[in-house]
Formats: C-alpha cells, structure tokens, sequence
C-alpha cells in the first residue's frame, strides 16, 4: 500500500495499487446495511467483495497498516475447498452481480471489467450454473459470448480440479 494513499476506494486498493491478500475491513453499519448481501437459495458462499466493490463506488475507506487480527485457515474453510461445486458456484454469481451492476467501469478498471466475463464463463462451466440469461444488457451479452472463448480456456485448465 503506498504510504500516501492512506485514503481510497476499496477497490483501488487491488486493482490499481496491486495490495494482495486479505485484509480486515470495518464499515459503518448505517452505510453497510444500504447494500444489502445477494442471497439465493443454490448459492451457500459469496464473496464479501461482491458488496464492498460496490460500496467504493460511493464510499472510501481508511487505510491502517498493521495487523488487526490473526486468525488460523480451518481444514474444511473455504480457502482448502474453493474448487468445490458449491463455491465456485457463489463465484460466478459474482461476476453475475458484478457485470449487472457495472462495478467495475471500463474507464477506471478495463482489465477487471474484461476479466468479469472471462470468470463469468470459467465459474458457470466449473460449478455447472447457467447465469448467462440473467445478464440484463444486450451488450453485456454480446461481450460474454465474445469473451466466453477465454472463459472456456481456462476452464479447460481447471475442469480436473474441481471437487463436488
């Protein structure tokens, strides 16, 4: 994280400034509770993002760079079953969510805004889910399935992984 951008979009703090790993977010609940989860019944996990990218659309966060909590990954988490069925299926709900409320505009994040589709593609092949009919746009349709190409690729390279 530069030191002078100790203030910025969440979303920034990836995307533009190349932060990685997981990071302790807080928000103020009056705000949070303005965007509420996605939930569907098929779905059990979807990621936090999908709702704090959303929310540095209006909002900025406060950077502290110091470790906040330290926490032990658990052997059936998450982080050792994200090729199962079930979170892959919440990760291409996603990018549903993602390409439907233009999170990620073409002008301030073009590579995020093309990976969408990609990803869209790779989950939905991976987790067997069929989101493309739920794309609100004519052009968000026409750019999947000009993009679904690359989706497929790396489909292809993951398909044995998957665990159900």
């Amino acid at each position: 994280m530069p030191e002078d951008k100790k203030i910025c979009h969440f979303a920034d703090l990836y995307f533009k400034y190349g932060v990685k790993g997981d990071k302790s977010i807080v928000f103020v609940t009056d705000e949070l509770i303005k965007f509420p989860f996605p939930e569907r019944k098929e779905v059990r996990f979807l990621p936090e993002s999908v709702v704090w990218n959303e929310m540095s659309k209006y909002y900025k966060v406060i950077c502290v760079n110091k470790p906040m909590i330290i926490r032990d990954y658990l052997d059936d988490g998450l982080t050792k079953n994200i090729l199962s069925k079930n979170a892959l299926r919440g990760r291409a709900l996603e990018f549903l969510y993602l390409i439907n409320q233009n999170t990620y505009p073409l002008s301030r994040y073009p590579y995020m805004w093309i990976k969408n589709y990609i990803n869209l593609a790779r989950y939905s092949l991976l987790s067997d889910s069929h989101y493309f009919g739920e794309l609100r746009k004519v052009s968000d349709k026409l750019l999947y399935l000009a993009l679904f190409p690359l989706g497929y690729y790396k489909y292809i390279g993951q398909r044995k992984l998957v665990s159900k």
